[in-house]
């Protein structure tokens, strides 16, 4: 982008020459007028080339940092899940859907295949973790819910035996730690949190740090 704004630069700088030497020389109204309508028509092409330029160095820079998010999560949780860890995971949106029509051309086929892949990957593994922790929740919350109505029936216990039975009830379902988790969700979480690659070391990945301008 600095190349060609130091060119744009230079080409306004050459063309008031130009136009004031014409002057100078007694060239026709006509040929000025054509002149700076063609100059400011090539000036305005380079504006909006510039800003095409940055809008493609931005996207690239949000794509790159989307990419070594999702890694730096997905290798924390397996190196040792915990809930910051996982929390990262749950951020399921990504900027690629909206921005990866800036790179069509740049990239080839394979490459634009790969991220499409990695996206996909990544969006399905936070849906799966969502999925898996609903579940976790709505079994916590039919537990409470079980436990707070028996405490509730307890209403025409005599004083005596109250506390007694509301112990036991409470000790009961602390106790008691299995909760209703079907395979699938579970396994949906395992298969897209093994198949989930890196894709920091690609030949696609490179060329959108470079466009970047990131290290």
């Amino acid at each position: 982008m600095r190349k060609l704004t130091f060119i744009s630069t230079i080409y306004i700088i050459s063309w008031i020459g130009i136009l004031y030497a014409c002057k100078s020389f007694g060239v026709p109204g006509d040929y000025i007028t054509s002149g700076t309508a063609a100059a400011v028509g090539y000036f305005a092409y380079l504006v909006y080339e510039i800003d095409q330029i940055n809008k493609l160095k931005s996207a690239a820079k949000t794509v790159v940092l989307d990419v070594r998010n999702a890694e730096e999560a997905l290798n924390a949780v397996r190196g040792g899940a915990n809930y910051v860890a996982w929390s990262k995971v749950g951020i399921i949106e990504t900027n690629w859907p909206t921005l990866k029509q800036y790179f069509i051309t740049l990239l080839t086929t394979d490459e634009f295949r790969c991220y499409e892949q990695f996206f996909h990957a990544w969006s399905e593994l936070g849906a799966a973790k969502k999925r898996f922790e609903e579940l976790q929740y709505a079994g916590l919350l039919s537990k409470s819910e079980y436990v707070q109505q028996r405490l509730l029936d307890l209403e025409n216990v005599p004083p005596a035996d109250l506390e007694a039975k509301r112990s036991l009830i409470i000790n009961r379902l602390n106790n008691e730690q299995f909760l209703f988790e079907p395979g699938l969700p579970q396994q949906q979480l395992a298969h897209f949190l093994t198949s989930l690659q890196p894709i920091s070391c690609t030949t696609g990945f490179e060329k959108l740090r470079r466009l970047a301008g990131m290290r």
